[in-house]
């Protein structure tokens, strides 16, 4: 008990300062409103909730009696609406919270509640709800940018629905319509609207000037795609004549002047020897003894016509070639015209 004291009291004192501001406060609603279905484009939107204390099967909760879970659910504002910005942190449809899972994971049982009560709610899911309160619209903005799930706080007929005109708390959805208005969530409502910026500004700021919010974390950016056989060995290197060029005709050129030089000469002379290679991988496995003929056939090997040249033996005489013939292009244009091999 005296715990418990220890934690209330602070909270009751602040509420008392008008430090901290419960919404709904003494006023509450007891009716939804029904609004159009949206569609939801095909992406990932959070389930539905509703502060109803008919539509929330978390209200009662346990043992307590069904004017308890009344009060609550008409009361769970913050709450419900804090379920719905919470499924954005932990997708999982059908089994998302509910403003009365919200409620029972904070102390006060009693009447409204706000961010604050809302903050210790989202930590025993282990989730993160920084409050920005303060920080004035432009934040807002920041935030909906960053695609990030809001709760915001306002009074006054609330925007789309028009569902209740005292404090009042509402989630504000990463998703943006084409025509610029936002994903609304009102929890006396049936479902998600669009709702215009400016209209929520205005409700917000007749609450708190300089606007009652907290937010969710950004979400991460999206997952680097595999690649769709990981465990399977890289395909052949397959020369694609490309259209003539300036790329190809600066190949071109380099080959010509290969052609020309002799310690390339010597070079196409040993391969043509049929000399054992065992680092060369022509496509397949194990020791080969390939001829010029089998390598023009077989084409590069498997990591790339750069990585073939680099990683074949090299003697002496033929070392300083080694820079000239680790050029893919000059590879591509030799097999493309055939300039060394005919």
């Amino acid at each position: 008990m005296l715990e418990l004291l220890a934690e209330l009291l602070p909270r009751w004192l602040a509420i008392a300062l008008r430090i901290r501001r419960l919404s709904p406060g003494r006023r509450r609603p007891n009716h939804r409103v029904v609004v159009p279905e949206l569609d939801t484009g095909g992406g990932f939107r959070a389930s539905w909730r509703e502060q109803d204390p008919a539509k929330d099967p978390k209200e009662p909760n346990g043992s307590e009696s069904s004017s308890t879970g009344t009060d609550h659910g008409w009361s769970n504002c913050t709450m419900t609406a804090g379920a719905l910005a919470i499924a954005y942190q932990q997708p999982r449809g059908s089994v998302a919270p509910w403003g009365g899972d919200m409620r029972h994971r904070q102390s006060d049982l009693s009447g409204g509640t706000d961010l604050f009560d809302l903050r210790t709610s989202w930590d025993t899911y282990g989730e993160v709800l920084t409050i920005k309160s303060g920080a004035g619209w432009s934040a807002v903005k920041t935030a909906h940018n960053e695609g990030r799930a809001i709760v915001i706080q306002g009074s006054g007929n609330v925007p789309g629905s028009e569902s209740f005109d005292g404090g009042h708390a509402c989630c504000i959805a990463p998703e943006t319509h084409s025509d610029g208005r936002w994903l609304f969530g009102d929890p006396l409502a049936s479902g998600w609207q669009w709702v215009k910026p400016g209209d929520i500004e205005t409700w917000a700021e007749r609450w708190q000037s300089s606007v009652a919010f907290a937010v969710g974390e950004k979400p991460p950016p999206p997952p680097t795609p595999e690649p769709e056989c990981p465990d399977c060995p890289p395909l052949p290197h397959v020369i694609v004549t490309p259209p003539p060029g300036p790329e190809l005709a600066r190949a071109e050129g380099i080959a010509a002047a290969l052609a020309l030089d002799e310690e390339v000469g010597a070079w196409l002379v040993w391969l043509a020897a049929g000399e054992p290679v065992d680092t060369w991988d022509v496509g397949l496995w194990g020791p080969i003894e390939p001829t010029l003929d089998e390598l023009l056939e077989a084409g590069p090997c498997v990591e790339g016509a750069a990585a073939c040249w680099a990683r074949a033996p090299l003697l002496d005489p033929i070392a300083s070639a080694r820079a000239a013939m680790t050029t893919a292009a000059v590879w591509d244009a030799l097999a493309w015209r055939g300039l060394l091999w005919r």
